[in-house]
């Protein structure tokens, strides 16, 4: 009897993991994916992918410097899923956006295709946004100084007029 039992849910087991229902979740396959690329382990990478050139995995860890991986929320509608990533690249600097993964029968895989293009929007969305705070940055220095310069400029001139009253004599209108 315990035999028949233990065969049953192994038999039971193995025709769920056969249908992707034991299979790890989007957020795994994407966490994996990205430790393979950073470690180096770019079969393991490809293996969790729908990429197929071993050369554009090999970019896409030499490119982002991949220091550390965390995951989030998983978004998941109609064969397709969007796990929230966030990178720490070597460098220091952080990204964040959203793993592309497709459905497939044995389980999720990273679109990598449709994640490269995320990534790089990403990467450009945070850049634009560094720009623009340099620059918001800047023009409140350039407008400081040019308000001190206004006021030093007054002062000379209130300054001048002061002291050309004092040799004239007081003006009379």
């Amino acid at each position: 009897m315990t035999r028949l039992l233990c065969t049953l849910i192994l038999v039971f087991a193995v025709a769920l993991t056969a249908c992707g229902l034991l299979a790890p979740g989007a957020d795994r396959v994407a966490e994996d994916f990205w430790k393979a690329l950073a470690d180096g382990e770019i079969q393991e990478a490809k293996a969790l992918s729908t990429e197929t050139d071993l050369r554009r995995l090999v970019r896409l860890a030499e490119r982002h410097e991949i220091e550390n991986v965390e995951v989030g929320s998983t978004i998941s509608r109609d064969g397709a899923a969007e796990v929230e990533t966030t990178l720490e690249r070597e460098s220091g600097a952080t990204v964040v956006f959203r793993t592309q993964l497709k459905r497939y029968d044995d389980g999720w895989r990273v679109d990598a295709v449709a994640t490269s293009r995320v990534l790089r929007q990403a990467i450009v969305e945070d850049s634009m946004a560094e720009l623009r705070d340099a620059f918001s940055d800047g023009a409140g220095a350039i407008g400081e100084a040019v308000e001190q310069g206004l006021e030093e400029a007054a002062a000379a001139v209130r300054e001048a007029l002061a002291e050309s009253e004092g040799a004239d004599g007081p003006s009379t209108p």
